[in-house]
Parts: structure tokens; C-alpha cells; sequence
């Protein structure tokens, strides 16, 4: 199972999708508003939406406040903003959620904006090659593009159509483990004894029968058995597949005959993308070609998981994220560091935010707010206030006054966290003249979220407290859980509506208790 450290940050409206772009265009945003870059790093569509994601199939979500719609490679609406969630069109169709007759609808669109149909189900898959599959009492069905389910294939698992058309389910018939794998009309292709074996890639299938790990075609005959049995292998991606050793995690790549082509001496490595695939060492991420030489060298934080796409690759380096070239060079860069500098609000079109019941107070942070050594006077204790002579902006694209968590001590301060977020609730005093929480967390469904993330001796993080508009003026703090010990910001006046108080029956339990998202 692949982990990966969430760390507090400033938190964007807008994702980033994992969709590999399909027309060349690549989302950016400036200035609090997103657009689209060509190959070369020029703006081809201006910064004007409130969200933005990658193009697939002719078409890309874009937000317009908080409503999802869909534009062509233009810029032009091909379908007006009118969803409450994005989603990425696949097979001809977009699973998506809109409002209707005062409730929710759930089901999928074409692209004339159509429905398709409305769905029944709760976890259907992506369409390819006209089907799409959904669990339906513990088995998993093939439905159609009217949402009709024509197929059950009586197995338990099972995951996305490939591009292939081909359906991979696994399961328990009678005592035993099986495989199967179906076209995408329902008929059999091939059944395989045990679980656990990968999905058809461009005809080939890793899997391990009778201890011998393998690469099969359609037919279900074995092409490939690497030379080293002692080793997890993944699919071929340009002719070569990863391979790991697990007591050791050293990393190699296999070609097509089954022996090791590239020995790496990298502590993660990734699939090839345009003759380019990713490696980490000491903590930074770079590119080699297929010959092993590395052509970027180790210096990006970070890359999108998906490597190089249409000639660029989105990385990140000194906090900013960014898109290079085969060559490493930047074509495009975001604006540096607004996280941590006074912003020139001069170019931005950002407002106060205006709600009238209590806020989610994990929208202030998540990933890749990561501790900057202080630089200003502290106190030397851990202690947590707020800036209301600097701005930034929140997580909806309003100006935000800037909260420090600061730890001015000679310790290392460990702080309860889950899903990259702590727990940091504002207070306002109520018309009794008593403090009252204005926000709210959820309970996070995964046991895994939970961890300890450490702020060190003289370090500081910045959080997006957003400035409200609203009827009641008064006053305002922050209060921050550190397991059995609370501690509050300092206090400043401000606005708020009546009905953002929490009321007392609707508060959660204590503790670290957070949304997942």
C-alpha cells in the first residue's frame, strides 16, 4: 500500500485533476483565478474561472463560483455552470451532481449537456467502450449507457473498464479464489485461479500463478517471466515495467524479455511518460531517460503522479507549483509564495466571504504548508495569533487576515493531526457575552488519517483565517487542541451573521475530528 504525509497548508478551491490532458492545454491559476497554458507556457484561455481541471474527451471543468460547467478547448462554455461537483467525461459521458426540484441528482451527461440517465447507483465506474461497472448486493453488474445493468459477472471485486474494454473482477466461487477477465459485452475472456493479479495494459497482464509471477496476454498465455522470482513487478509502460524488492525496496525496470534492463539507485521511482519517468532521491524528486541517465536532476518537491503528458510535466519546487519541459526548464511558474509575503491585492478580485451557518474550519489548510524557520519576534512558547494588519486568501477565494501557529520554544512541538489538517476552531461572543464556536468539524471515516505531524523549535506555519462579512459586530478568537490542552489566539474585532454560531447540540466530540475530503 502506497502512503503518502499530509502536511498543513493553504488550501485552494480548486484540484488539480489526475486525468492525463487530452488537447494540450494545461490548467494554471493567477491571481485567484484559473486559466489554461499551452505546451510552450503562453495563456491560451485568460484566468477567469474559480476552479479549473484537465481536458478530456474536447472538454474541462471549470468552476464559476461554486458551480461546475464545462468549456472547449476555446474557452467557450460547451455546457453552462449549473453542477454542485467536476467530474471528467470518459466513454462520452460525465458522472456528475446537480440540484432539481429542490434535491439532489446524481447520474451522468453527454456532451451536448443531455442527461444520459439518472443514476441509481452509488459507486459506478467511468464508462469505456460503452460500459461502465457497478456493485449491486456484494456482486459486481456491467450496466450500459442508458444505466441498464445487462451483466453479473457473481463476483465480489472489481474496478474501472480499461481502455482496453476489458472488465477485471476477482472473487470466491464455491471455496476458491478466482480471476476473471470479460469483454465488454460480458463475455468470458479468461479465468485465473487466486486474486490478486493486475489489469490488461496494452495486451499484457502481470500476474502470479502457482508462485511464478508472470505477464499473460488475452489468450492467457504466458509472454514474459522476469528472471528474478524474489521481486513485485508492474505493468509495462513504453516497454518497460518497475520492479521492487520488498525486504529492500531497491528498484529496477524490466524490458520485454524478462531481465533487468536498468538497475536504479533511487528510493522511488515511477512509469515511463514520453521517455521520461520520475525518481526520488534524499527527498527530491527528478527524471531519467530510458537508458538510466538522469536528464532533470533531483531538485522538485514534488510531481504529479502521472509524469510528463503533452510535453510538459507539473512539479513543484521552493513551494511553487509550476510546469517544466523535457528539459527541466520552466515554462510557467505560479505566483511566489502568497502564502507567506504580503500580497499586491492591486490584480486580484477578491472579496470578503459572506455565509450565514457555521463554517468548516479544515477549509483554512492541507497539504504542503510546510514549517518556515521564524523571522519576526515570538514568544517562547508555542503560541497561536492573528495578523489583522496582513492578508492573504482562503480557501474560497476571499481575502483572509493570516493566522501563525508559532513555536518560539527549544522543543519540537508534536500536534495531534488527520488528514492534514489540526484543529483550529473560531469563537465569537455570543449575545449573553459568552464565547461560542462559529465552525464545525466532521468525523473522518478513516482510522488512517490520524498522525503526529511535529513543528519544530523556532519554526512557524501560516494558516487563511477568512474576514466574514455580516450583521453582528464583535469580538473574535481562535482556539487550537492539543490533546488535552487548548490554547486561544489573541483577540480582534470583527463581523459575523447570528447564524453562523454552532449551536451546543450540534458540536462533536472532542478531539481531532476532521473531514475527509
Amino acid at each position: 500500500m502506497k502512503k503518502c504525509l499530509l502536511i498543513l497548508f493553504l488550501l485552494p478551491l480548486f484540484t488539480y485533476s489526475q486525468i492525463r490532458s487530452q488537447s494540450g492545454l494545461f490548467p494554471i491559476e493567477e491571481f485567484g483565478k484559473m486559466g489554461y497554458i499551452n505546451s510552450r507556457g503562453e495563456i491560451v484561455i485568460k484566468c477567469q474561472f474559480d476552479g479549473a481541471e484537465n481536458f478530456s474527451e474536447g472538454l474541462a471543468a471549470v468552476a464559476v463560483d461554486t458551480l461546475w460547467g464545462f468549456i472547449d478547448s476555446t474557452g467557450r462554455f460547451a455546457i453552462a455552470p449549473q453542477y454542485d461537483s467536476r467530474g471528467t467525461f470518459s466513454g462520452g459521458l460525465c458522472n456528475t451532481v446537480w440540484q432539481k426540484d429542490g434535491r439532489t441528482v446524481s447520474g451522468f451527461i453527454k456532451k451536448d449537456g443531455s442527461v444520459a440517465f439518472v443514476s441509481r447507483y452509488e459507486d459506478i465506474s467511468p464508462f469505456s467502450h460503452g460500459v461502465a461497472t457497478v456493485t449491486i448486493k456484494n456482486k459486481v453488474w456491467l450496466v450500459d449507457t442508458s444505466g441498464k445493468k445487462f451483466f453479473n459477472t457473481h463476483l465480489e471485486y472489481g474496478g474501472q473498464v480499461s481502455e482496453e474494454g476489458i472488465v477485471h473482477v476477482w472473487g470466491t466461487k464455491g471455496k476458491k479464489d478466482i480471476t476473471r477477465y470479460y469483454d465488454n459485452h460480458g463475455k468470458l475472456l479468461l479465468e485465473i485461479p487466486e486474486m490478486g493479479h493486475d489489469d490488461f495494459v496494452n495486451g499484457l497482464a502481470h500476474v502470479r500463478i502457482h508462485d511464478t509471477s508472470c505477464y499473460i496476454n488475452m489468450a492467457g498465455q504466458t509472454v514474459i517471466i522476469p528472471e528474478r522470482q524474489d521481486l513485485t513487478y508492474w505493468n509495462f509502460s513504453e516497454g518497460l515495467a518497475q520492479a521492487v524488492e520488498a525486504a529492500t525496496s531497491n528498484r529496477w525496470y524490466i524490458d520485454t524479455t524478462g531481465k533487468i534492463a536498468l538497475t536504479v539507485p533511487y528510493s522511488e521511482i515511477g512509469d515511463f511518460h514520453e521517455g521520461l519517468a520520475f525518481v526520488r532521491s534524499h527527498g527530491k524528486w527528478g527524471f531519467i531517460d530510458k537508458a538510466g541517465r538522469e536528464v532533470i536532476s533531483p531538485k522538485f518537491t514534488r510531481p504529479v503522479s502521472l509524469g510528463f503528458n503533452n510535453g510538459l510535466c507539473r512539479v513543484k519546487e521552493d513551494h511553487r507549483w509550476g510546469y517544466i519541459d523535457h528539459t527541466g526548464v520552466f515554462v510557467w511558474k505560479e505566483q511566489f509564495g502568497i502564502e507567506y509575503t504580503k500580497l499586491n491585492l492591486a490584480q486580484w478580485t477578491l472579496d470578503t466571504l459572506s455565509i450565514n451557518e457555521p463554517n468548516l474550519s479544515h477549509y483554512y489548510g492541507g497539504y504542503d504548508n510546510y514549517p518556515r524557520p521564524i523571522n519576526f519576534k515570538a514568544p517562547d512558547s508555542l503560541k497561536i495569533f492573528v495578523d489583522t494588519t496582513d492578508v492573504t486568501r482562503s480557501a474560497y477565494n476571499h481575502i483572509a487576515y493570516k493566522l501563525y501557529i508559532s513555536n518560539g520554544s527549544r522543543d519540537t512541538v508534536s500536534i495531534n493531526a488527520q488528514a492534514g489538517y489540526y484543529k483550529i476552531v473560531e469563537q465569537a461572543i455570543n449575545s449573553k457575552g459568552d464565547w461560542q464556536d462559529i465552525e464545525t468539524f466532521y468525523n473522518s471515516f478513516c482510522g488512517n488519517d490520524y498522525y503526529q505531524a511535529s513543528l519544530p523549535p523556532e519554526h512557524y506555519q501560516i494558516i487563511a483565517a477568512p474576514i466574514y462579512k455580516g450583521q453582528l459586530h464583535t469580538q473574535l478568537r481562535f482556539r487550537f487542541e492539543l490533546g488535552e490542552k487548548t490554547i486561544f489566539s489573541n483577540e480582534y474585532r470583527g463581523n459575523i451573521n447570528p447564524g453562523q454560531f454552532l449551536a451546543p447540540k450540534d458540536k462533536h466530540e472532542t478531539g481531532i475530528i476532521v473531514t475527509s475530503y
